[in-house]
């Protein structure tokens, strides 16, 4: 149901006029209001009754905000990307990262967008921006974290998914987006609605939150080593619930020690070993997190 508000005027010949003003409610099932994606398609829905195929409009991830979708491939999700010494959390069909992806203001006509690979970041040196690594909706607008030539990570906004300013490049391990060899440019991307926190990775030896209170425009690597273990352990989900930032991890490996790690602020992290579950006396493999009940 939508509720459209107008005004109608009418003028006379001497200029005089009258204004009346009429609500209107609107019972709309055209817009689709689901959205589902695999490697090859789109799915979407106005009800979870009725389905439409969108041929074509693949990715492994689909996200909304201000009024617009995006479905672009995640570089967490994406096996051919990874190391051969992690196991994937699943597949997208091999898909390769690039620098497109497709958005949609209806979820029934989607455009193809290729203007990342045109964008440059802020190296000394600018470089063409290469892949994306990932995009969240924080802060009332799109966030993304892309690679460059260069091997470095720029953090890119968008307030329509259509147009996006780059905002910032960090150079290499030493910046405050961390990075690594294996070209993991960006983790989970958070935010409360002020403060973003974004996960690099440096797969085989630490990964350190990194966070911002401007927008994106400066970062500041948090104040604690979040330490890996054995099978490469970084972080593939990140929430803020009830005060408080948690993140996940997933280390592939049947010997891998699974963490979980929350904060009160963003800053101060505190790293914990997810137990054993069950009977098999393996660690439980999370991919994603939810809250709720609150």
């Amino acid at each position: 149901m939508a509720t459209f508000n107008f005004t109608i005027r009418a003028i006379d010949s001497a200029g005089a006029f009258a204004d009346q003003a009429f609500s209107m409610d609107v019972l709309n099932t055209a817009i689709d209001r689901f959205v589902m994606v695999n490697n090859t398609d789109a799915v979407s829905s106005p009800d979870c009754v009725t389905y439409h195929l969108r041929p074509g409009v693949s990715g492994n991830t689909v996200i909304y905000g201000n009024g617009m979708w995006i479905i672009y491939n995640n570089e967490s999700l994406i096996t051919s990307s990874r190391p051969s010494s992690v196991a994937p959390v699943w597949t997208s069909g091999g898909s390769a990262l690039t620098t497109t992806y497709w958005y949609s203001a209806d979820g029934a006509n989607w455009t193809h967008s290729t203007v990342i690979g045109t964008l440059y970041d802020k190296y000394s040196t600018p470089a063409l921006l290469t892949q994306i690594s990932n995009i969240s909706f924080c802060n009332s607008m799109f966030c993304m974290t892309a690679s460059s030539s260069s091997g470095y990570i720029t953090f890119l906004t968008s307030v329509d998914a259509i147009n996006w300013t780059v905002v910032t490049t960090q150079y290499g391990q030493s910046g405050a987006l961390t990075w690594n060899g294996y070209g993991y440019a960006g983790g989970p991307i958070i935010s409360n609605g002020s403060t973003i926190v974004c996960f690099g990775v440096y797969m085989s030896t630490t990964y350190l939150p990194s966070i911002s209170t401007n927008g994106g425009n400066t970062w500041t690597q948090t104040g604690v080593t979040l330490t890996p273990s054995t099978g490469n352990t970084y972080p593939i989900d990140a929430i803020y619930a009830n005060g408080l930032w948690i993140a996940i991890s997933y280390g592939g490996t049947v010997s891998a020690t699974q963490y979980i790690m929350t904060s009160p602020d963003g800053f101060n992290w505190t790293q914990r070993v997810l137990p054993l579950v069950g009977v098999v006396a393996t660690h439980f493999y999370p991919t994603k997190i939810c809250y709720g009940n609150g």
